[in-house]
């Protein structure tokens, strides 16, 4: 499946415009979106990364994303992907923004509020590694409980609270 960029949803219904909202200088699809609307080069200036090595290929999103994991073997190369897919993430939201709210955001702000989340996300998955690591023995104790008692069903329970209500799981 397709994103709906101005051009996909201009070929399907015939209705706006499949110019880009933002810059007004190109037709909107993903190629321009991500990366040759001079709000994303912008964007991808101010980015403390850079794709080295694969940039000519920005002309054919498909192609330049099936490039990127290339970059594993890399040092920090997962971080630099994980950092790119929020860059991406963060372009397509303000790009929503733009046309739903009417909310331009600067792009240097769209490249701070990647840069935050993904490190969120990163102290998150490290708190979780560090939290595994010390539950380590005390899961090994309660496994051992449970084998001794046996007639006791024991349940993981886990609860999310989300906007609009909460998500319950067993």
């Amino acid at each position: 499946t397709a994103l709906p960029v101005n051009e996909i949803v201009y070929s399907r219904i015939k209705t706006g415009s499949p110019v880009c909202n933002c810059c007004g200088e190109g037709v909107e699809n993903v190629e321009h979106l991500f990366f040759q609307c001079r709000i994303a080069k912008e964007i991808w200036h101010l980015a403390p990364l850079h794709w080295d090595g694969i940039e000519d290929q920005r002309g054919d999103f498909k192609k330049w994303w099936s490039s990127v994991p290339e970059a594993r073997c890399r040092s920090e190369g997962m971080e630099h992907i994980a950092l790119t897919a929020n860059i991406l993430w963060q372009i397509w939201k303000a790009r929503n923004e733009r046309i739903f709210n009417n909310v331009l955001q600067h792009p240097l702000k769209i490249v701070q509020k990647a840069q935050n989340e993904w490190m969120e996300y990163k102290e998150a998955k490290d708190q979780e590694k560090r939290m595994s690591m010390l539950e380590t023995p005390r899961a090994d104790e309660l496994q051992l409980k449970r084998k001794e008692d046996a007639d006791t069903i024991h349940l993981n329970i886990a609860v999310q609270h989300r906007m609009g209500g909460w998500d319950i799981g067993i």
